[in-house]
Order: structure tokens, then C-alpha cells, then sequence
């Protein structure tokens, strides 16, 4: 396997990271919403969770968020958890998709769905990266996040000098129309 083949790989399971954390925030902030009757919720969340915080207490709900938590922080550690994850979120899936079969709600959470798919996604390619990179050797990983992390910091680098530049931009041409208007109330 090649570099570009690693950092393809990586990127991918820094991808499925990124889809648990968003997960569990989401589903916290669906449950939190909830319980404090504030009437929205978020497309990216796990139907479990949230069900047993509507259906039983709040506070079950958030406990049973917090095993997306643990098996992110478990990520860091050990790879597989991505496949744990993967196995979870695909039964709250299919009970997502069960429900709302049974119960006639399919046009109404066919976005949930939707999202739920591209979690799936992002979790199935993020095991497959594992597996892919569980047979290469580890000093060649860490030089491929070395440079994924530079190159991070160069695209952030660039964006922020973007930014910089279009608020000289705005300043400067804030102070051309403020001199255009100061000259037009002299004459």
C-alpha cells in the first residue's frame, strides 16, 4: 500500500470519527430539545437514545448517547471500536426503518433515513479503512498523519489568510465609500 493509498484510507476512518462525535452531539442536543419542549431536532442523531428519552426519561437517553461517546474516545485507542459502532448504529437503523414502516411515518422520516444511510456510510468505510490499514506497518501511519496534519494546517493557514484579506478588502473599501460620503455632504 502506497501513501496516497494510507492517507485515502486514514482520512477514511478520520471521516467515520468525525460521523460518531457528530452523532452523539446531535442525539444529546435532540434529547436535551425535547425534554425543555423546545420543538426541533436534528436529522444526524440515533433513534435509540431518543426514544428512550421520549418514551421513558430524558436522563435514559442521554446514557444510552453516551455509549457513542465511549466508543469514540474508544476509537482512539483500539480501531475495531468503528465496527462496534457500525453494528449499533445499523440496528438503531433498521428500527428507524422498522418504525416508521410500521407506524405509516415513512414520508415523514425519510430524511432521518436518509441520514441514517449516510452515517452507515461513513461507518462501513471507516471499518473497511481499518481493516485496510491493520495490515500496514504503523511507523508508515504515522508518517502519512504527519503529513495529513500538515496539509491541515496549510488548507486552515490559507483560509485564514483568505479571510484576512477580504476584511482588508471590506475595510478598505468601507473607508473609500465613507470618504465618497464625507465628499458628497461637503459640496
Amino acid at each position: 500500500m502506497n501513501n496516497n493509498d494510507i492517507k485515502k484510507q486514514a482520512q477514511a476512518f478520520k471521516r467515520a470519527q468525525g460521523a460518531i462525535l457528530t452523532l452523539f452531539a446531535f442525539t444529546v442536543v435532540n434529547i436535551l430539545a425535547f425534554a425543555f419542549e423546545m420543538n426541533f431536532s436534528f436529522l444526524f442523531s440515533a433513534t435509540i437514545p431518543e426514544l428512550l428519552g421520549v418514551f421513558i426519561a430524558p436522563v435514559w437517553g442521554l446514557l444510552a448517547a453516551l455509549v457513542y461517546l465511549g466508543l469514540w474516545f474508544w476509537t482512539k485507542k483500539w480501531s475495531g471500536a468503528v465496527m462496534i459502532t457500525l453494528i449499533i448504529f445499523s440496528i438503531d437503523a433498521l428500527i428507524l426503518l422498522g418504525a416508521s414502516l410500521l407506524l405509516g411515518l415513512f414520508g415523514e422520516l425519510v430524511f432521518n433515513i436518509v441520514f441514517a444511510v449516510l452515517i452507515l456510510h461513513s461507518l462501513i468505510t471507516g471499518t473497511i479503512a481499518w481493516s485496510k490499514l491493520s495490515n500496514v506497518d504503523a511507523s508508515e501511519i504515522l508518517a502519512v498523519q504527519a503529513e495529513i496534519a500538515r496539509d491541515l494546517d496549510a488548507e486552515v493557514n490559507e483560509t485564514l489568510d483568505s479571510f484576512q484579506t477580504v476584511s482588508e478588502l471590506d475595510v478598505t473599501e468601507f473607508n473609500f465609500e465613507a470618504e465618497n460620503v464625507n465628499a458628497t455632504k461637503d459640496e
